[in-house]
């Protein structure tokens, strides 16, 4: 495709008119506004790029911030998991201590039940002896 559009027609040093024929000046018409038009959609195409830039950052933005809200429950499931575990131990050793604290309560029990019993023996024996 030849181009005809100039930005500055000179034909000598000093500035003169050209004259072209009809059919010249018609091409030269056309590749200016060809030439225009190329540069309109040069400028959206650039803004286009830009906005498209901005939206690829936010979109990074983004998953960069799932990432780390995935890390972060990850991190909070294996707490919870070692707490849960935590619980579990603590609770065993309640029962343990529970049944031991029974078992001491139990011979508690019946060593004052013995010591009623043989206070209450001595009582009716020393009154047996002391009335005979």
């Amino acid at each position: 495709m030849t181009v005809f559009s100039q930005t500055v027609t000179k034909i000598s040093i000093s500035d003169s008119n050209v004259i072209l024929p009809k059919i010249v000046a018609r091409e030269v018409v056309k590749d200016i506004i060809k030439k225009d038009s190329c540069e309109a959609e040069i400028a959206i195409i650039k803004d286009n790029n830009q906005k498209l830039q901005t939206i690829v950052n936010y979109k990074d933005n983004i998953i960069l911030s799932k990432d780390s809200i995935i890390t972060l429950h990850k991190q909070k499931e294996a707490s919870d998991s070692i707490i849960m575990q935590l619980k579990d131990q603590q609770k065993n050793n309640l029962e343990i201590l529970s049944k031991d604290l029974g078992k001491q309560v139990q011979k508690a029990k019946r060593k004052s039940t013995l010591l009623g019993i043989g206070g209450i023996t001595a009582v009716v024996i020393t009154t047996l002896l002391i009335l005979k």
